[in-house]
């Protein structure tokens, strides 16, 4: 996000030092529960507000937390108004957090408005333990306060998998997904902190649990006292001598440009767009049979979901291979289509007899390593084929990454061709199915790096303080004017 300096220098973020923070909670509507959350709240000294989804109009100025149960009785997803207005407060600044319980995580850690701040993507599964064990997994004096390092409560309520986003700490381990509590820091200073399990008020559920209430209260106050200063690079609460010098020796770094992928396709295309985004990638997209469609010059990777018009995959080979240093990367029913244009057909490292299924699980096995299209993903992984999968059958020349156990033909192929890259992927992207495997989801964005050529997605600076993609005198100056600023105890 880009910053003048204005706006960085007449103002220092200073923590209050005040544990009590003032909670907005999303209200189920149930007594029984909301009295527990409200009992959870207080006994940590914060003071909490209900307000149901039907009856919200905006988030209070004196808010400092907001915490969506996720009841599964009554709030299984948050409605859009309300997603966009939580996202808007926490991306307007730091002293603000947001706290999930299960089944906010399950509802939007695939896709949509809130899952671009959730710290953890929804790892596909879900389960009713008897019992569920958090453990200790990175220290922090909030959260642990007054917690064993490992302790035990009722399941029964649910527990959701989460996989950790890039960047995000997991602070608990639970014997369920291995991800109990996992938080993080937004680019604004506020701070999102997820918990696997429902905050349950039933049965002996969590929330009759003394050792869950307490880890509830505190997840908000762990929310609520994020402390962002302008020029703190090592984040130790002072601006001093030690962010200066991060400034000096990384002055005159810039990132490469950003890469622009042009997305196409139909269903997919917000949850996938979302993927890329988070990965560092600009994205913009286009219908697939639109009669006005066209490549933006500065496109580096052209991505299809879908089926698309003749003279559109024409268009897309011909820019293909035009110049070097361009990559295209298709999902299922992409390659389907390359009946339509021989020339796009010419550009895809697969061929396919038109055999298509939709099997429940897909299982995808690595043949050729590659450290790229490897990034982060197992040997072997399976995921939720119900949406298709086409038998893709690799041209001579064309390398199988992954191959697929319905077929046994190319689950994941590419090839070079004068100095770009195309690289196809047999099954389909579709939120609640495929998507809904963090592997799978991981898969997409390794395949758009290999297509861009390159290793890593976001670009981030050390000593980059305004986060304009240069280390300069601007970010000297912020630091220099902050000196001696610091983070109240």
């Amino acid at each position: 996000m880009r910053r003048t300096i204005a706006a960085g220098i007449l103002s220092t973020a200073l923590l209050s030092g005040v544990l009590a923070a003032d909670v907005l909670v999303i209200a189920t509507g149930n007594p029984t529960y909301d009295n527990l959350i409200q009992q959870a709240l207080s006994e940590a000294g914060h003071t909490a507000t209900f307000v149901t989804q039907a009856s919200f109009t905006g988030i209070p100025t004196n808010t400092q937390v907001v915490y969506i149960p996720g009841d599964p009785s009554v709030n299984w997803c948050i409605q859009g108004n309300v997603q966009q207005a939580i996202v808007n407060w926490l991306n307007a600044g730091a002293n603000r957090g947001l706290v999930t319980t299960e089944w906010v995580v399950w509802c939007h850690g695939s896709s949509g408005t809130l899952y671009s701040v959730l710290p953890v993507n929804y790892g596909g599964s879900y389960a009713y333990p008897t019992s569920l064990t958090y453990t200790q997994a990175t220290a922090d004096s909030v959260l642990n306060a007054g917690l064993p390092a490992s302790f035990s409560f009722s399941g029964g309520g649910g527990a959701s998998r989460m996989t950790p986003k890039s960047g995000a700490t997991v602070f608990y381990t639970d014997d369920y997904s291995g991800n109990g509590v996992v938080g993080w820091e937004l680019r604004s200073g506020a701070r999102v902190i997820s918990i696997s399990a429902v905050a349950y008020p039933l049965f002996g559920g969590s929330l009759e649990d003394a050792n869950f209430r307490r880890l509830l209260g505190n997840a908000v106050t762990w929310a609520a006292r994020s402390c962002r200063l302008q020029g703190d690079l090592n984040r130790d609460g002072v601006v001093n001598d030690q962010d200066l010098l991060v400034v000096l020796l990384n002055f005159g770094n810039a990132c490469p440009p950003t890469t622009k992928v042009l997305l196409v396709g139909f269903g997919g295309v917000p949850a996938v767009a979302n993927l890329l985004r988070n990965a560092g990638y600009e994205v913009e997209t286009a219908e697939p049979f639109a009669t006005n469609f066209s490549i933006p010059s500065d496109t580096r990777v052209v991505f299809i979901t879908d089926g698309a018009s003749s003279t559109n995959v024409t268009q897309i080979a011909n820019w293909l291979t035009q110049s070097g240093g361009r990559g295209l990367v298709t999902t299922e029913w992409a390659a389907y289509y390359s009946y339509v244009s021989q020339a796009y057909a010419d550009v895809l490292p697969v061929t396919t007899d038109y055999s298509y299924s939709y099997p429940q699980t897909v299982t995808y096995t690595r043949e050729t390593p590659n450290s790229v299209i490897d990034a982060s993903l197992p040997a072997q992984f399976s995921f939720d084929g119900q949406y298709g999968i086409t038998k893709l059958i690799p041209k001579p020349g064309a390398t199988v990454f992954y191959r697929e156990n319905i077929y046994n033909e190319a689950g994941v192929a590419g090839w070079e061709l004068n100095g770009s890259r195309a690289i196809s992927i047999s099954a389909r992207a579709v939120p609640s199915y495929s998507l809904a495997s963090p592997e799978f989801r991981q898969l997409l964005v390794n395949a758009t790096n290999w297509a861009a050529n390159r290793s890593a997605g976001r670009c981030s600076l050390n000593g980059d303080v305004n986060n304009d993609g240069v280390v300069n005198d601007q970010d000297l100056l912020i630091v220099l004017l902050n000196f001696g600023a610091s983070c109240s105890p």
